[in-house]
């Protein structure tokens, strides 16, 4: 495709339609990306390097050029977005109205429609998306409040210098870069997760802020997605990573392992994992008056270092083995620890394991499991990853429930009612944690789970929890169904008989659709934790006809 939108052919105009003139044959590309600066030009090449037509529009005179390398890319400069069509009930953005100011190398119209597949909103003030009658906050999957240091659905660990750990990362962004500078100036460097670029409801529009970074992690998404042809909002994204890192993206920051480094993918890998979380303590931190302390800024940052050649302390090497046990890793194949063994070692030889079966780039996921997500309503846990209170319990999680029979609803979308606090440190479990609820609030909390069920008929019912003495023996469990409500009490420290991860509670007739429930609560429960993880529908001939399927691992 040409470079400069000049080369195209000036299509008729239809009869219009209320104040917009329509293109009586619109122009298609594959992505078209809003404004060229940083973003949108890492984003529309990161596009047209996989293959994608792709239209470049920026509103300034001299829009930056560099993307035009690529005969994938048509630049239009002097160009704003002024209407989006989105029909009543439709969530995707079905064409685009650009207006294109008067200039030498401007067409003869001053308006264009445009299909495409996939919308890139770079945009500093979010214009494409405000066409669409929504606003930064309550458009996107993982809310961008400020700073994105805070968010209560990111991992922390105490006095971690480290303060982020976003398993869905899919950039690390520049400290330089001024937006993220200004929203969060004491959190350097931060991971940006894949529910930041991604809004809540339009299946066609990526919104990259901040740098080069996120721009190109859209512009790499934006191909995936057209390729799988999947709504970006249920993108494959660990198929993501991978391609990202193969490119010699950050997605996590490790100062003396560079992408020119031979062990940039295993390290990049392992600490999406965790495995590098809390190996350096934050210094006594400078205190700035009237800041909240997740704002407090620090002295003497350590830099954030793997030091591959060095041991592995019997401790670290505990912590590691269960990170590589919830990886995936199975218990015969961990690494024989001995003094000499180097956390470079170790790392490899979990990095060569995982790759056996690692996402391929056409991997393509429907479910919402595929990349393990977090409660965005729920507290942060306290435990760094791997830090567990059994060790042999941690090969039970099932972090992908796309293996799972039936239909699955995990915490991460559960309607929560009261305090729940995310955690880790009693597996088994299904996606990245579990929910409890503090043991506090006794009688006012609940999480409520609505699957999407496709067709009507029997189903049986199963919940997922962890075990031990500190678990409630009693926890109220109601069921809402095609016959009524049916409610009953579990005892949460036994050990569930699927998988040492499932109970069943019964089967029940339910209709199509998503109108039925299951609800946890903690009435009565008082010096007890109440367990919040995963609910299971699995048609009941399923379960009764197919042998293979009737546990849950």
């Amino acid at each position: 495709m040409a470079a400069m939108l000049s080369n195209l052919p000036s299509p008729a105009v239809s009869e219009r339609s209320p104040g917009i003139p329509l293109l009586a044959t619109p122009l298609h590309f594959d992505v078209v990306v809003y404004h060229a600066g940083p973003a949108g030009i890492a984003a529309a090449a990161a596009a047209a390097s996989s293959g994608c037509s792709v239209l470049l529009a920026d509103p300034a005179p001299l829009a930056a050029t560099a993307a035009t390398d690529s005969p994938n890319v048509t630049l239009l400069r002097q160009t704003d977005i002024v209407a989006v069509h989105r029909p009543p009930g439709v969530d995707r953005i079905t064409a685009l109205i650009l207006k294109t100011r008067k200039s030498s190398d401007s067409p003869a119209h001053d308006r264009l429609t445009l299909t495409c597949g996939i919308v890139i909103d770079a945009s500093a003030a979010g214009d494409v998306l405000k066409l669409c009658g929504e606003t930064w906050h309550s458009a996107m999957s993982q809310p961008l409040t400020a700073p994105w240091g805070t968010q209560s659905h990111s991992e922390t660990a105490a006095g971690d210098v480290r303060t982020l750990l976003h398993a869905d990362s899919v950039a690390c962004c520049d400290h330089d870069s001024s937006q993220i500078r200004e929203s969060s100036p004491s959190a350097l460097p931060i991971q940006i997760p894949w529910g930041a670029v991604v809004p809540r409801h339009l299946k066609n529009l990526l919104i990259p802020r901040g740098d080069s970074a996120t721009g190109k992690a859209a512009g790499c998404a934006a191909a995936q997605a057209l390729r799988e042809q999947t709504p970006v909002q249920q993108l494959y994204v660990p198929a993501l990573q991978q391609r990202l890192i193969a490119t010699g993206c950050s997605l996590i920051s490790v100062s003396d392992v560079r992408p020119e480094h031979p062990d940039f993918a295993a390290v990049q890998w392992w600490g999406l994992q965790g495995g590098l979380h809390g190996l350096y303590k934050t210094p006594v931190p400078f205190r700035i008056p009237d800041t909240p302390p997740h704002e407090q800024s620090t002295e003497d940052r350590p830099d954030h270092a793997a030091q591959l050649a060095q041991p592995l302390s019997p401790t670290l090497a505990k912590r590691w083995q269960t990170i590589a046990l919830i990886a995936g890793v199975t218990p015969q194949e961990l690494p024989a620890i001995t003094p000499d063994t180097t956390r470079g070692e170790f790392i490899r030889h979990v990095w060569s394991l995982a790759m056996r079966t690692a996402p391929a780039f056409s991997v393509r996921s429907t479910s919402p499991h595929a990349a393990p997500r977090i409660n965005p309503a729920a507290l942060p846990g306290t435990h760094p990853p791997g830090e567990v209170d059994n060790q042999q319990l941690a090969a039970l999680v099932i972090r992908n429930a796309d293996g799972l029979p039936g239909i699955v609803v995990d915490d991460c979308d559960a309607e929560l009612q009261g305090a729940w606090q995310y955690s880790t440190h009693t597996p088994p479990y299904v996606g990245r944690g579990y929910l409890h609820d503090m043991n506090t609030g006794k009688g006012r909390k609940s999480a409520t789970y609505r699957p999407q069920l496709p067709k009507d008929g029997w189903y049986e019912v199963r919940l997922s929890h962890c075990r031990n003495i500190r678990r409630s023996t009693n926890t109220l469990i109601t069921i809402s169904h095609a016959d009524g409500q049916t409610s009953l009490r579990l005892n949460q420290q036994l050990t569930p008989e699927h998988g040492q991860l499932f109970r069943t509670l019964g089967s029940f007739r339910f209709t199509a659709g998503s109108q039925h429930w299951v609800r946890i609560s903690n009435d009565d429960t008082t010096g007890k934790y109440v367990i919040a993880d995963a609910l299971q529908w699995i048609p009941v001939d399923v379960v009764r006809n197919a042998s293979g399927t009737t546990e849950s691992r």
